[in-house]
C-alpha cells in the first residue's frame, strides 16, 4: 500500500488497513527535507536538540545524524531515545519542559539518557494479525497464538529492540498483568509522569487510565491515538502504557 502521494486521515487509513490486502509500508523521508528542516530551525534558534525513536527500530536516527552533520555553525544534538510512540512522548515531554525551564543545552543532552533509562513502555496487542502481515512473527506463530488465543504482551529492552514481556490467554488478563506491572513499579520507584496510546481503541485506553489513577493516585499526562505508522506493526486495538521514573 503506498499513500505517500495522499492524503488521508487516521480513519481512513486504519478502513484501509482492515480491507486492503497489501500490508502499508513505511519509508524516511530524503535527507534534504530533513537538512533543510534543521536549517530552517537554525535560523530561529540558538541550538537545537533533537529526540529520535529508537535506532533498532527505524533509520531515522542515523538519518537525523547525517542531516545535522551539514548544518554548520550550530550546535545540533541528536539523541537515540532508544523508545518510540508513548515512550518516546514521554522523554521528548521532559525535555521540553526542562527547556521551558530555561535548563541549558548540555545538561538537558546529559539528563535525557537518564531519562531514557528511567523509561518503560508495556503495550498490550489485541491481536498477532498485523505482525505477521508485516512479517514481524512468522505465519506458523501467529496461527498457534490464535489457536491458543494468546494475548502478547509487547516491550522493549535495554537497547531499543522489540521483546515479548509476557502473555495471556485473554486480553482482561493482559490488562491484569499491567495493571500489577504499573503499581509494582510504581512502589518501588517514584513516577514522574505516565502517559497511554491506543490504536483506535480509546475505551480500553480511558479504562486503563481509570484503574491506573485508581492505584497510584495519578492522572496520565496524555491519551492519544497511536500513529497510524505504530498501528500497522503492533495492529488495531493495541493500547501502550509508557512510565517514566524519577
Amino acid at each position: 500500500m503506498f499513500l505517500d502521494k495522499v492524503t488521508i486521515t487516521p480513519e481512513q487509513f486504519y478502513t484501509l488497513l482492515k480491507t486492503y490486502r497489501e500490508h502499508p509500508k513505511s519509508s524516511q523521508p530524503p535527507i534534504k527535507t530533513v537538512q533543510n528542516l534543521f536549517s530552517f530551525l537554525a535560523t530561529h534558534y540558538e541550538s537545537i536538540i533533537v529526540v529520535n525513536l529508537s535506532d533498532k527500530l527505524s533509520g531515522a536516527y542515523k538519518l537525523s545524524q547525517e542531516a545535522s552533520s551539514i548544518v554548520q555553525n550550530k550546535k545540533i544534538n541528536v539523541i537515540n531515545s532508544r523508545h518510540l510512540s508513548v515512550s518516546l512522548g514521554l522523554v521528548v515531554l521532559r525535555v521540553a519542559e526542562e527547556i521551558g525551564k530555561g535548563k541549558p543545552h548540555d545538561e538537558i543532552v546529559k539528563l535525557a539518557e537518564e531519562w531514557i533509562s528511567k523509561t518503560k513502555i508495556l503495550v498490550d496487542i489485541q491481536t498477532l494479525k498485523y505482525m505477521v502481515r508485516g512479517g514481524r512473527i512468522s505465519p506458523m506463530k501467529g496461527f498457534l497464538a490464535k489457536i491458543l488465543n494468546l494475548k502478547p504482551l509487547v516491550s522493549l529492552d535495554s537497547e531499543g529492540k522489540g521483546a515479548a514481556y509476557g502473555k495471556s490467554y485473554s486480553r482482561r488478563g493482559n490488562m491484569k498483568k499491567i495493571l500489577r506491572m504499573v503499581k509494582d513499579m510504581a512502589d518501588k520507584e517514584k513516577l514522574w509522569n505516565y502517559a497511554i496510546v491506543h490504536a483506535q481503541n480509546n475505551e480500553r485506553a480511558e479504562v486503563y487510565a481509570e484503574k491506573i489513577k485508581e492505584s497510584i493516585h495519578l492522572d496520565p499526562g496524555y491519551i492519544v491515538d497511536i500513529s497510524p505508522v505504530i498501528g500497522v506493526h503492533n495492529g488495531i486495538g493495541a493500547v501502550g502504557i509508557a512510565l517514566m521514573f524519577e
